[in-house]
Parts: structure tokens; sequence; C-alpha cells
């Protein structure tokens, strides 16, 4: 009976201990809903030159059939010195055991990142993101939602790029995502 009861008592705190777990991850995706702009130390490569982001927009949208995972964008924008003004990626996300995973829809390089070691509350959101095998730092604010219906899916290219010639936005050649590594 002892031993029963003792089963019981540990399958009740097991129990308890997964619900916690996953109110946690639901007010963080409640917490993350909304736009954030920062550094995320992003850039990409094209035509043997690397060019970083100025700052990143990221969009989390809630899915209306879950609590802990959703869709948005991210969006990498870049100076004047770059042959593309920004890159535009459709996301998913989900917050499952304390990390949040970002799945990039239509990204053939990194198709997902995860974000723990981080801090989140209504206003700031920095931490850790990892790829591969490596990591970065970023640092976010929260910010009011942007009308996204102004940005197409993929590069858009300069007018003039920075050797002062026009760059086709429709050509072969397309550039390739890749995150800055800064000193740890």
């Amino acid at each position: 009976m002892k031993k029963l009861i003792s089963i019981l008592i540990v399958l009740v705190m097991g129990l308890g201990t997964i619900s916690l777990s996953s109110c946690d991850d639901e007010m963080t995706a409640y917490t993350l809903e909304g736009t954030w702009e920062g550094d995320m130390f992003m850039g990409y490569y094209y035509d043997g030159v690397e060019y970083w982001a100025s700052y990143t927009e990221l969009e989390f949208l809630t899915d209306p059939l879950s609590n802990t995972s959703g869709y948005g964008y991210w969006i990498d924008y870049y100076d004047d010195y770059s042959p593309y003004s920004y890159y535009y990626s459709h996301i998913n996300w989900q917050v499952r055991n304390g990390v949040i995973y970002i799945h990039f829809v239509d990204e053939p390089y990194y198709t997902e990142i995860s974000i723990h070691d981080y801090r989140l509350n209504n206003n700031h959101f920095y931490g850790r993101i990892y790829y591969d095998r490596d990591y970065e730092a970023f640092d976010l604010v929260h910010t009011s939602s942007p009308h996204w219906g102004r940005y197409d899916y993929g590069w858009r290219t300069r007018a003039v790029g920075p050797d002062g010639t026009t760059r086709a936005a429709d050509s072969a050649e397309k550039p390739v995502r890749i995150m800055r590594h800064t000193a740890k």
C-alpha cells in the first residue's frame, strides 16, 4: 500500500510539472506575439562580398488553433551600400519546453534555428540564437505592427548597385543569408 501511494504521489507531481511547463510555454508565446526590431546579426553573401543587416524586424503571430505556435515574418534591412535593401522570409515558430524554434519556410540554408538562454518581457527580448553548431547574441525591442502587405517575398534589388550599375531583381543568382560571428 505504501508503495502504491508513493507511485501515485510521483505521478501527480510529474503531471503537475508537465502542466506548469505547458503554462510557461503559453506565457512565453503570449509575450512573444507581436513585432520586434533590433539586431539579429544577420547578413548575406553575394557576388563574393558579405553584407550585414542594419537591423531586423520579426513578427510573431499566434496560430488560432494553438497557444504555443504560429507563423510570421522575418525581415533583414540593409544600408545603401548593399545591392539589396531587404530580405523577407516567412517563418513558422513554436515554443516547446522553454525553447523558441523558428523555421524559415522558404529558406534553403538556415531552415530552423532555436532561441534559448533568453530574457523576454513586454518591451525587450534578448539572448542567444542557435544555428548549426554555433550561436549568436541578439537584442530586440517590441514595436508596433507595420503594414506587412508592402513587402514581396524574397530579395528586393536596388535600382542602382554599389558599383553604379543596375541589377535585375529576377537575376538567376540569388544572395545567400549568413549570420555574422562577433566576439563572444
